[in-house]
């Protein structure tokens, strides 16, 4: 009897439609998009890299709480500055217009990189970058946003999972090709970079589906989509998702710190050990989303996580807190994932870029907010006094979720559901 209750309260009672990921692919402007997001992508990361060498690595200083806490401030002021112009971008103008003029101005910032490099300017380099941040904060919103003009609704979760993995292999990808380049052809390597967006931008191009913003859709007040982030179940994926992040910035600065005395390598694992726990989460999300509710989803992820860190409490090591932001990251994209698809499902036609941007942005900075959080209690505070707190707050989240009110009637779409994408048949399949 209790078994049978369990299953019909965390456990999905329809049968949902099973979306592979690369039958997505089959869709050409999908497949366009894809495309242009990975060239895009592995061009960002390999910036990043001759950025932080000719920045951040001249620098003898290692990664002291102070440095962090600069580091983390810096990354910051794109977040503030776009986040909240983003989505009314999106919005405002065609996002196909965006996306691929947004890619032209990358090469045009990455060819004043390449200039400033043998001028050695440091100043000018940081500025260009962080119009290359900001710009990527626009280009990210606005390509959420166009996702469900590409999709139908019950494959949103499988597009999300698809594009972020890629995302992971477009970085990794990146920073080899930028380590690389730095080897072997110096600053020379961004004049390949440049070429990478201007590719990007040519794929984005070729898109001939109408992706909403501007002119192709009707116009949505800033009250109809303010009013449709207070809905309950918009609410509740920003409220879980957001919880999440504020205590995995937390866990993961004071790992850090913790870790910092054992040298560098152990400061590399941990973003290793985050990155990799990102990539599984990408690759089971779309399981997780057909199996499980999404409140089941949030309940899970939060205890799954006090679990993980009541194992660091017991025993504060390197082999023990790397596996355990593995499983932290891991479940948390999981449930980054559903939430994504949920906001994405239910923003207002005609507001998407803004709801999504305001989600995205309450994300970031509640992560942000832990990170300078667990940067500043740790040093006073200590490891365990840290562990044990996040492990309580994990577990009140969990509870707290649980009961939240979400109305939680939502099932995973069936071969009889009538809603599908009309943009599909413009697609067409290959």
């Amino acid at each position: 009897m209790k078994i049978s209750f369990v299953r019909k309260t965390f456990v999905r009672q329809n049968q949902p439609v099973h979306v592979r990921r690369r039958t997505l692919l089959r869709f050409v402007d999908f497949r366009r998009l894809v495309f242009g997001q990975f060239v895009s992508q592995s061009s960002d990361a390999v910036t990043s890299v001759f950025v932080a060498q000719f920045v951040l690595f001249d620098s003898n200083d290692g990664p002291t709480t102070t440095r962090l806490i600069q580091t983390v401030l810096t990354a910051s002021i794109p977040l503030f500055l776009a986040g909240p112009l983003s989505g009314a971008i999106a919005d405002k103008f065609s996002r196909r217009t965006i996306l691929w003029w947004g890619q032209v101005l990358r090469a045009l910032l990455v060819v004043g990189l390449y200039g400033c490099s043998f001028y050695n300017s440091r100043e000018a380099v940081f500025v260009l970058f962080a119009c290359c941040m900001c710009l990527t904060r626009v280009l990210y919103t606005t390509r959420v946003a166009t996702i469900r003009h590409l999709v139908r609704q019950h494959e949103l979760v499988a597009a999300d999972s698809l594009l972020l993995t890629l995302s992971n292999v477009a970085g990794a990808l990146g920073g080899l090709l930028g380590v690389l380049a730095l080897r072997y052809i110096d600053q020379h390597g961004l004049i390949f970079v440049a070429i990478g967006h201007l590719v990007a931008a040519r794929a984005i191009f070729r898109i001939i589906t109408v992706l909403g913003g501007g002119r192709d859709h009707v116009p949505t007040s800033w009250k109809s989509a303010i009013s449709n982030l207070s809905s309950i179940k918009t609410r509740y994926a920003i409220a879980s998702t957001s919880a999440h992040r504020l205590l995995f910035g937390i866990t993961f600065s004071a790992a850090a710190l913790h870790l910092d005395s054992d040298g560098p390598g152990s400061y590399a694992m941990l973003l290793g050990a985050s990155g990799a726990g990102s990539f599984l989460g990408n690759n089971t999300a779309e399981w997780t989303n057909e199996h499980l509710p999404r409140r089941s989803i949030a309940i899970l992820t939060h205890l799954g996580s006090a679990i993980a860190l009541c194992c660091c409490l017991l025993r504060p090591t390197t082999i023990v807190i790397v596996p355990a932001i593995v499983t932290v990251a891991f479940l948390f994209q999981n449930l980054r994932v559903c939430s994504d698809a949920t906001v994405q499902k239910n923003a207002t036609k005609g507001a998407g870029g803004r709801v999504f941007a305001a989600y995205d942005l309450t994300s970031n900075i509640l992560f942000l907010a832990g990170l300078l959080i667990g940067l500043s209690i740790m040093p006073i505070a200590g490891i365990h006094v840290v562990f044990a707190s996040l492990t309580g707050a994990f577990a009140i989240c969990s509870t707290f979720f649980g009961l939240m009110n979400r109305k939680d009637t939502d099932t995973a779409f069936t071969p009889s559901d009538p809603e599908s994408n009309p943009a599909i048949e413009i697609i067409g399949l290959i």
